[in-house]
């Protein structure tokens, strides 16, 4: 700290007059309030919301940049809440959620970043990946050389949830990193992270828990023939108490390497292994004790975009037990356009997998084999249709003996519209999903509709969806669900004002029905005072990336022509995109280590890119455990690409059962947000009117407040 201190003290008397100078900072930030109000019939024990009484609450959110020629800013944000809403916050009343300040100076002779306040600490996923309040010092010295750098970072902070009662107990963090790079040799790190946390006994926790963790990493670049090589390697130890407070004392290691490798030709492939011990338990590391992993993957991306791929997984827990338990995942799948030149648009997404997982000692044993598909199709008329197939086959042999079979297809057709200045579409469609065995025998269907309209200041959207659940095993009772939702809003200048509606409708065949309505009014105002502000941005770069990230953000233009960027697109090898209404759709994989279904889209706006969107569907139903692991996984691949966050929200624990409906009330919020110099990519599980849970990535000029739960692209299906 006092070096933070020392530097601070070189420079805050020479700049006091440009402080006061107004007319040279840039400030920004907005004002928002929501009511919402519940109406339940029935059987109130079934309705998705557990407090029914009026909610409401005003939130804001502000702040500042000032620029000091072309190396030297200042800049900081604060946002808070005034909330009487048990689904916005904990307790009643004013709540200062983040604030930050940020001063930066990229010259002179010890170049420095110095952040207070909310801060991300990211050393490696192995050893920190947390948000803390507290303060991070990052100094660059100058070696003399542009070929080499050293990076130094110290931080410190605790992870209390909010500013209203920090103590050290809450769990205290301080750490430090080392990064050498070299433009022959590659990087070098090394990192030392230290955490205490005091006695809960509220959390089970009887006494104070104390531990470090340390590790050295390095990352390697070559070319082997026609190949560009990635090398990634790190060993950690960890010694001190596990966060449970059960196992005291204790020290083990971790272990992770990964090679990524690809030609000009599109062939590309990776393989990694990583082993953590059974005592390996640092509290802020994103890893698994007792595990070990071997992923590979390998594939062709072909000259029109169609990828091709393979992988195999191997997975081995509770190592160190006398009943280790073994899951082996094969599989193939195949994404991007299909028949380029004859129908201009047409995508298709496919995975076909086989698992299997089982113990030593033969207490557990199932195969499971998964198909899934779908595919885009854009007509001469405008109209555009979208097929979607999943199959599960499981078959499980112990504990117990069982076979379980579920087939679900579903389908839906966009038609855009223009009436007078009013522009939209309309999207019908229905699913219909058959389940055998397992004592689940049901047949389920129903149909959907969803609608969007959009003329000048006014927007409004629609959804409606109904589901008949008809089941046929014995003690189980059939039901018919409704969902119904709407929202309005009228923008004008820098104000929004709306309305949203919500119906949740379940009928049992025999017991008491439920009906649930919520209706909500919102308004919003904008402010931004813009003064000298930062400099322009340079020129973006090519958009394919290498590695474990396809598209690279951060060459993305939020200013840029829709037909420019399609082009840009085309030419890294994402084909040319599905017309879907106001969207262009790319059935492509981004996040090139994770095999759930994903797709991605530019939004349009009067002829520009309003925001890029991606997809990655979760399974269904949706696992609030691997919906963790998943979010965990896409947030470790962008901090390894980008660096920490800029900002981050974390609401609830991914625990517990009915995942989509602990997204739906606000139970979980996950967002990551990083800032670039021509937009903002968020990462993010966002609330949707039709109920699904997803995660999405959003890139654009502008975000909603990073607390504000419904910015999720309701459009893209």
């Amino acid at each position: 700290m006092s070096a933070a201190c020392l530097i601070a003290g070189t420079g805050a008397g020479a700049r006091a007059e440009d402080l006061v100078d107004l007319s040279a900072w840039n400030l920004y930030g907005s004002l928002s309030g929501r009511s919402e109000w519940f109406v339940v019939t029935g059987d109130k024990s079934r309705s998705p919301y557990f407090d029914r009484d009026q909610q409401g609450f005003v939130e804001f959110d502000g702040g500042f940049e000032r620029a000091f020629g072309d190396f030297e800013s200042l800049s900081g944000y604060a946002r808070g809440v005034l909330s009487a809403s048990s689904y916005r916050t904990l307790e009643p009343g004013f709540t200062l959620e983040g604030a930050r300040l940020i001063w930066q100076k990229g010259d002179g002779v010890l170049p420095f970043r110095l952040e207070t306040g909310d801060i991300f600490a990211f050393t490696s996923t192995r050893t920190a990946l947390v948000g803390l309040r507290g303060f991070a010092l990052e100094l660059q010295p100058d070696l003399g050389t542009p070929e080499r750098a050293l990076s130094i970072l110290a931080f410190a902070g605790v992870s209390a949830t909010d500013y209203d009662a920090l103590t050290l107990d809450d769990g205290f963090f301080a750490g430090t990193s080392f990064l050498f790079s070299d433009e022959t040799d590659g990087v070098v790190t090394a990192n030392a992270v230290y955490h205490r946390r005091g006695a809960d006994a509220a959390a089970g926790l009887a006494r104070d828990i104390d531990q470090t963790v340390a590790s050295v990493g390095f990352t390697r670049n070559f070319r082997l023939f026609d190949h560009h090589i990635d090398l990634f390697g790190e060993a950690a130890h960890f010694a001190g108490d596990d966060v449970s407070g059960q196992r005291r004392n204790r020290s083990d290691g971790g272990w992770y390497g990964e090679l990524q490798g690809r030609n000009r030709d599109g062939l590309f492939y990776g393989i990694s292994y990583q082993r953590y011990g059974n005592d390996y338990r640092p509290a802020a590391a994103a890893v698994i004790a007792d595990h070990q992993a071997l992923e590979s993957r390998i594939g062709w991306r072909f000259d029109g975009g169609l990828t091709v791929r393979g992988r195999y997984l191997d997975y081995d827990d509770g190592v160190a037990t006398t009943n280790p338990l073994n899951t082996k995942t094969y599989g193939i799948g195949l994404s991007g356009p299909l028949a380029r030149d004859a129908w201009p648009g047409l995508s298709a997404t496919l995975d076909l997998f086989h698992t299997r997982i089982e113990d030593e000692a033969g207490t557990r044993d199932r195969d499971t084999d998964s198909f899934s598909a779908s595919v885009t199709a854009p007509f001469d008329n405008g109209w555009s249709g979208r097929f979607g197939l999943r199959v599960q086959d499981v078959e499980t042999r112990a504990p117990t003996t069982s076979h379980f079979i579920s087939r679900q297809a579903d389908a839906g057709i966009t038609i855009p519209w223009t009436l007078g200045d009013v522009a939209g579409s309309v999207t019908p469609g229905a699913v219909m999903r058959l389940i055998d065995g397992a004592g689940s025998d049901s047949t389920e269907y129903g149909p959907r509709l969803a609608l969007s309209a959009y003329g000048g200041p006014h927007a409004v959207d629609l959804s409606l969806s109904t589901y008949v659940y008809d089941r046929q095993e014995a003690g189980t009772e059939d039901l018919l669900a409704l969902q119904a939702s709407a929202s309005y809003a009228y923008s004008w200048e820098r104000h929004r004002l709306g309305f949203d509606i919500s119906y949740d409708g379940r009928d049992p065949a025999t017991t008491e029905r439920t009906d649930t309505l919520r209706i909500g009014i919102f308004y919003s105002v904008a402010f931004q005072a813009a003064g000298q502000g930062y400099a322009a941005v340079g020129e973006v770069g090519d958009l394919a990336a290498a590695g474990d990230i396809a598209l690279d953000f951060a060459a993305l233009s939020t200013r840029a022509s829709v037909d420019d960027l399609r082009r840009r697109l085309a030419e890294a090898g994402f084909g040319t995109g599905a017309r879907v209404g106001t969207l262009h759709v790319y059935d492509a994989r981004l996040f090139e280590n994770v095999d759930n279904l994903q797709r991605f889209a530019l939004v349009e706006r009067d002829g520009a890119v309003d925001r890029l969107v991606a997809v990655v569907e979760l399974v269904d139903p949706a696992s609030a455990t691997e919906a963790g692991r998943l979010f965990q996984r896409i947030e470790q691949d962008l901090a390894r690409r980008y660096g920490p966050p800029t900002d981050a929200v974390d609401e609830g624990q991914f625990t517990g059962g009915d995942f989509q409906a602990m997204v739906a009330d606000g139970t979980i919020a996950r967002v990551r947000e990083w800032q670039f110099a021509d937009g903002v990519l968020r990462l993010g599980i966002p609330q949707r009117m039709d109920g699904r849970a997803r995660i999405e990535l959003q890139f654009g000029a502008t975000m909603p407040p990073i607390r504000f739960k419904r910015w999720s692209v309701e459009t893209l299906q």
